[in-house]
């Protein structure tokens, strides 16, 4: 039986040195629901977390932006990989996109009020999965933080400040056409800090002042879409108006609560490196978490990276050696990522100068990359590309495969499954992903299709993945 999402399980092998290991995982299905368009979408997101981390984490949340019209969860991953490594269940989520174009200044309130509308359902869902799947996930949703760029910093302030009343308010069609604005499933909403990444509050719907959550902000003073202050979105007169940072901050103030606005008087919409933000974030975080509360405008900040190491080399043997020179005075350790053909992205890191990937590797070319890690973020990396031209079979009996070499079909049969799930992937020996599904009972695989050779299948269990080679005659 097929069920509810498609994982990928990030590898994560024992390193030399202290390290530390993230397991990220990518698009696992929340919800499904109708599109502006009326056809239903698959809403996914990816997470992140910390391999030695058995218990619940504090969970930050994060909506990508692109005007409620397109974007990606994907523009996270830099995001979710740092923050894991800070000690946070970090998720990245997509959500119902697209409205009515024509000229984004004219006829159109109407139809970006649905869309923000279906964002914020998209929202409440997640919460909902989330709330009954913190086990599996490691989510702490007592220790909550939200947050986006742009539109998702809206959609995820709207979730926060806004409710049903305030949107049967604006236009009661809302929820008589698409239904309520969260699900009556849902037990436990109660964020405790904002990650505005030059987004902002709409001032139509009215705000409890006093309800403002203690929030970090990243915004230029000459933002081009957002106003850092009260304006419309770009210049559209006739447009919703919208609170951008400064006002935010203003408000926060007023009544006493916690804020850091950080802005920068570079022009521009996005401005702020990855880097930057993350290593005031996870200070903000820190600082709420010891219950120290600041009110802090910061303006043209700058944070002195550290130097990208370089001369990485790999040797291929039993395992996989790394080595690097490291050209860095500040650097506190070294992140490694590893691309294949079949399987998503690796990431681990150490304190040392070499690496040793000890997995069995199913793809014929990889990729690895190493950043060196400071307090103030990642450098570039040094890159490296190696063809591994052998894949050695795994034998495990808790894996049976019958018949194999095979014809025209296979058994797989994975005793004690029981109600667990299994990610079954099979790659042709060009590396081609043939067959991603996930199962939770024993399957018959059909290989009529496919040519002869010899074919990689990987089993992902709970803590593990398994490879088995299939020969197709």
């Amino acid at each position: 039986m097929v069920v509810r999402c498609c994982l990928i399980l990030i590898i994560i092998t024992p390193l030399l040195g202290r390290t530390q290991d993230v397991i990220l995982k990518t698009d696992i299905t929340y919800t499904v629901a109708a599109k502006v368009s009326g056809k239903l979408d698959t809403l996914k997101f990816d997470i992140a977390y910390m391999n030695q981390s058995t218990n619940a984490n504090p969970a930050i949340l994060l909506f990508h932006g692109g005007a409620f019209k397109h974007g990606d969860k994907s523009s996270f991953q830099e995001e979710l990989v740092a923050l894991a490594l800070a000690g946070y269940t970090v998720i990245s989520a997509n959500y119902r996109l697209g409205w009515k174009k024509g000229d984004v200044c004219v006829g159109v309130t109407n139809s970006f009020l649905y869309a923000l509308y279906r964002s914020v359902q998209d929202g409440y869902s997640l919460i909902d999965f989330l709330s009954r799947n913190s086990q599996e996930f490691r989510v702490d949703l007592n220790k909550l933080v939200l947050g986006g760029s742009s539109a998702g910093s809206i959609l995820a302030q709207t979730m926060v400040y806004n409710s049903q009343k305030d949107f049967d308010g604006l236009d009661i069609s809302l929820s008589q056409n698409l239904g309520a604005l969260y699900p009556a499933s849902l037990t436990i909403f109660h964020p405790k800090a904002m990650i505005n990444m030059w987004g902002a509050i709409s001032s139509n719907i009215n705000i409890d002042h006093k309800g403002l959550l203690p929030t970090i902000s990243f915004q230029s003073i000459d933002d081009t879409v957002l106003d850092y202050d009260v304006g419309n979105i770009g210049e559209c007169v006739d447009f919703k108006i919208f609170v951008g940072a400064k006002r935010i901050s203003q408000l926060i103030h007023d009544t006493g609560g916690c804020y850091e606005t950080n802005v920068t008087t570079e022009p521009g919409h996005r401005v702020f490196s990855v880097d930057y933000r993350i290593f005031r974030i996870t200070k903000f975080l820190e600082s709420l978490w010891n219950s120290q509360c600041d009110q802090t405008i910061l303006e043209n900040e700058v944070l002195v990276s550290s130097i990208r190491p370089s001369d990485l080399k790999v040797e291929v043997g039993e395992n996989i050696s790394l080595s690097w020179i490291d050209n860095s005075f500040n650097e506190t350790g070294f992140l490694i990522k590893r691309i294949g053909l079949s399987q998503s992205q690796f990431f681990a890191s150490t304190d040392e100068l070499e690496f040793i990937d000890r997995s069995t590797i199913p793809d014929r070319r990889l990729l690895y990359t190493v950043s060196s890690i400071s307090p103030n973020g990642f450098s570039k990396s040094d890159t490296t590309e190696i063809v591994i031209t052998n894949i050695k079979d795994q034998p495990d009996d808790r894996v049976f495969i019958s018949p194999n070499p095979v014809q025209s079909y296979f058994d797989l049969h994975i005793p004690n499954l029981g109600f667990r799930y299994a990610a079954i992937k099979m790659t042709s020996p060009t590396g081609s992903l043939i067959l991603d599904q996930v199962v939770n009972e024993n399957i018959r695989v059909d290989v009529t299709p496919y040519k002869s050779g010899v074919y990689t299948l990987s089993i992902e269990l709970k803590d593990e993945i398994i490879y088995r080679k299939i020969i197709i005659n």
